[in-house]
């Protein structure tokens, strides 16, 4: 039921998590934890921290059911960028499955060895476009 994203700034951790939680129609709360661990600053303990994380998802939740709940409008992509290990595949994975989408899986190494031409960047996309097709047609089946 969760997951930990840990990575750099800018790789789309707040992104991902922002959408996954809309995807599964829970409220998304982002706290900068330097507001609580500021350099020679001892604030509330973390059992506080997470009640108050909580109270807040709570309102949210009966704003959300009383139709009061702001939406913000997202994009349809998600870039992610990072060194090997940090999670990005399955992170993508988890999001297809809740998506109820196709996941596809490709090295672009496969495209692009060292001293090797190989297809250019809009074959790739027909290519992947056209395995997801095949997987979306074979699931409906």
């Amino acid at each position: 039921k969760n997951i930990l994203m840990i990575g750099p700034t800018g790789v789309g951790k707040t992104e991902i998590a922002r959408r996954l939680a809309k995807l599964a129609g829970a409220p998304f709360i982002k706290v900068e934890a330097t507001k609580y661990t500021e350099v020679g600053f001892h604030g509330k303990d973390v059992d506080t921290i997470i009640k108050d994380l909580v109270d807040i998802a709570v309102v949210l939740q009966r704003n959300k059911m009383k139709g009061s709940c702001s939406t913000t409008a997202m994009s349809k992509n998600i870039l992610m960028i990072g060194p090997t290990g940090v999670g990005k595949t399955e992170i993508a994975r988890r999001l297809a499955k809740l998506a109820g989408a196709p996941f596809i899986k490709v090295e672009a190494t496969k495209y692009t060895e060292v001293g090797f031409h190989g297809k250019d960047v809009d074959t790739i996309i027909k290519d992947l476009v056209d395995i997801a097709v095949v997987l979306q047609r074979n699931k409906m089946k």
